[in-house]
């Protein structure tokens, strides 16, 4: 006669377990347990997970950056959803600064697909996005330009530069110098001007191309030399060779 079989049962609801499974209880009864034990014993629960957490922090992270690849989309569209919520509001308006940092944060770390994505959408909205601003510059003139001038004291070289650009693209000259490269030149010629030596300081201070635009020079490094303002105006469309012989003494 063969042996009987022995057919575990589970505690809670007397359903058959399978052979393969050690517990007790059958997975929607250990999962419905499990939950009424939580709710019984928060703060017991918390600290088992902060535990948890911090003895498997490199596994955690693992995982974590592998379900963040894999569900991108799904995860940006669940935080897109939970911040137009109301817990979602409620948590930005009580924590805007560490909001705005985090945001901040990301902003630097993913800043070619940041920039990507602003140029796609600026090219699809041009029209609509030119009309938002000028209004915004009509019904708040003092405010834009209050924010326009605490811009261009936080990034004065950006500003400078782009100016620059802007002239270049203009009379359509080749190259285009980076704020790196300036203050790379500006250190070798010790923060002075390079035509009459005078200490640069924050008023003072632009680049000048030694070859000029208009007789076809370039925005490359190379043509560029830090420069006090009077010498600047001063040189106007002279070379530099021209402009050195003529202040010479």
């Amino acid at each position: 006669m063969p042996d009987a079989i022995l057919i575990r049962h589970c505690f809670r609801c007397k359903d058959p377990l399978p052979e393969t499974r050690k517990d007790s209880y059958c997975k929607p009864c250990r999962n419905h347990k499990s939950k009424e034990w939580s709710a019984a014993n928060p703060k017991k629960r918390s600290q088992m997970a902060k535990n948890w957490r911090d003895k498997n922090y490199d596994s955690r992270r693992h995982w974590e950056r592998h379900y963040e690849e894999t569900h991108r989309k799904e995860k940006y569209a669940t935080h897109k959803r939970w911040r137009a919520g109301e817990s979602g509001k409620t948590w930005i308006e009580r924590n805007r600064a560490k909001d705005s940092a985090t945001a901040g944060r990301w902003i630097k770390t993913h800043r070619p697909s940041v920039n990507a994505r602003r140029k796609r959408h600026w090219a699809a909205n041009r029209g609509r996005l030119r009309e938002y601003a000028r209004l915004k510059r009509e019904r708040n003139p003092e405010r834009i330009r209050l924010l326009d001038r605490q811009r261009y004291v936080r990034h004065r070289e950006k500003r400078i530069l782009l100016s620059i650009a802007v002239r270049a693209k203009r009379l359509q000259a080749e190259g285009n110098a980076t704020p790196e490269q300036c203050r790379e030149l500006l250190e070798q010629f010790k923060s002075c001007c390079g035509y009459c030596h005078t200490p640069l300081t924050y008023k003072n201070k632009t680049y000048d191309h030694k070859t000029p635009l208009s007789r076809g020079g370039t925005n490359y490094i190379e043509n560029l030399i830090p420069s006090c303002r009077p010498c600047n105006a001063r040189k106007h469309t002279r070379t530099y060779e021209e402009f050195v012989k003529l202040i010479q003494p």
